[in-house]
């Protein structure tokens, strides 16, 4: 029989594995053709849903299984995507530091659970390089539904 510490130990690495796996599909650094997208829509408010990708609800269910000492930093990562004018790469920087800091908050006094916890920070952080195309894809289609984005690309 697996116990459960153990079963969750792999299930962590395969999902590090398809992140991984995700985060090697390139495009031109820095997600090249992103929309300018400076004016929000009328009434939008920016929405979350924890830490896991929108559009594949068994991801988004593993990712809240996994991850959920990260919840409150997903869900302010998934706003600032979808706030108008936000850069791509400061809203991961802000995600990354902020589950940095949710480690050594609630694990202050395990060295091992901490350092497990940064583990699964950096599998996150390395979904969000700055040329996946899954984290540009995303930032992309956030801003499109938050803000009224010029379709040529000319800043507002």
């Amino acid at each position: 029989m697996i116990k459960s510490s153990s079963f969750l130990l792999l299930f962590t690495i395969i999902i590090g594995i398809i992140i991984c796996d995700l985060s090697s599909h390139h495009v031109n650094a820095k997600c090249p053709n992103l929309p300018s997208c400076k004016t929000p829509k009328p009434n939008f408010k920016p929405s979350y849903n924890g830490c896991g990708p929108r559009q594949s609800e068994l991801m988004r269910r593993l990712g809240s299984i996994l991850f959920d000492s990260f919840t409150p930093c997903c869900n302010e990562h998934d706003m600032c995507y979808e706030t108008c004018g936000q850069v791509r790469e400061d809203c991961d920087r802000k995600l990354y530091e902020c589950m940095k800091s949710t480690c050594k908050k609630l694990y202050s006094s395990s060295f091992a659970k901490r350092s497990w916890c940064l583990v699964k920070a950096e599998g996150i952080k390395m979904g969000l390089e700055p040329d996946s195309d899954v984290a540009c894809t995303a930032f992309a289609v956030a801003q499109q539904r938050g803000c009224d984005c010029p379709d040529d690309g000319d800043e507002e």
